[in-house]
């Protein structure tokens, strides 16, 4: 993996290595890794150069995303629901950016929009070949960002769990209709 210094942001994609792997790449490098921590998927370890953060959902019923640096138990940024789709990306020293699906009828894209309203991070997921992946588009205000990298894998973190969960819901109701016939 590189370090910010070298990250070229032209053209970033997520692709899924295995059950339990994604990782980010840019110019045929890999930038960043998302992987689960433990057999069970609570949490997922994101890694970009030397630094790694854990990934931990939380709530059942008004879910958020705990994100904490390797070696600190303090949070460095939470993702909480504000209603609906959309949620809100709180830092400890105050800033917050919202984190939403975007106006496209034409496909599925999240974005994490700044306080004036403008995207700086766009993720375009897809399932391809069984495997779930996205492209994903950082604005030149967005490359700014101090918490890119963090970002960049909170983002996927939290469309990963979306996705898994929504494949978990669609086998129980297989498996209930399966079993009512």
């Amino acid at each position: 993996m590189i370090s910010r210094s070298d990250a070229l942001f032209g053209r970033l994609s997520w692709s899924q290595i295995n059950n339990l792997e994604y990782q980010l790449r840019g110019d045929d490098r890999v930038l960043a890794a998302l992987r689960a921590d433990d057999s069970l998927e609570r949490s997922m370890i994101g890694e970009v150069g030397n630094r790694k953060w854990t990934f931990k959902r939380t709530g059942l019923f008004r879910i958020s995303v705990r994100v904490c640096a390797e070696g600190d138990d303090a949070d460095c940024a939470t993702l909480v629901e504000s209603g609906g789709d959309k949620y809100t990306v709180l830092f400890p020293a105050g800033q917050s950016l919202q984190w939403r699906r975007t106006n496209n009828r034409h496909r599925q894209e999240w974005a994490f929009f700044g306080v004036d309203g403008a995207a700086l991070i766009v993720f375009r997921p897809v399932i391809t070949d069984s495997k779930y992946q996205a492209s994903v588009g950082v604005s030149a205000a967005g490359r700014a960002l101090s918490d890119l990298y963090l970002l960049v894998l909170l983002g996927w973190y939290d469309l990963v769990s979306k996705y898994r969960d929504d494949a978990a819901k669609s086998a129980i109701i297989i498996a209930t209709a399966w079993g009512a016939t």
